[in-house]
């Protein structure tokens, strides 16, 4: 497989391009401006995340918060443990749309 063009990626209306490609070759034409602009950001977003390893990230996240859902008392008293938690909770639910 060969490897793909370097982030940052942007976008002109349909097309998508690099910053790191000083020619301004285009890296695909899409159908809309706005397909355009949603692949560029997740791209972005991803930058140094390999794709295989989403998947297994989000897994892990999911038991690791029904492990705490199961094991940490509701009056615990770690304020930063539970911040973690709510943090990962309320990432979790942006990455699922929710």
């Amino acid at each position: 497989m060969s490897k793909h063009t370097p982030e940052l990626w942007y976008t002109t209306g349909g097309m998508i391009a690099s910053e790191d490609d000083p020619s301004g070759k285009t890296i695909a034409h899409v159908g809309t401006p706005a397909d355009a602009a949603h692949i560029v950001a997740c791209v972005n977003a991803c930058e140094g995340i390999k794709p295989a390893a989403v998947k297994d990230v989000l897994a892990a996240l999911c038991g690791l918060l029904r492990e705490y859902d199961q094991h940490i008392p509701d009056d615990c008293e770690c304020p930063r443990v539970r911040q973690a938690a709510d943090a990962a909770r309320a990432a979790l639910a942006k990455a699922k749309g929710e």
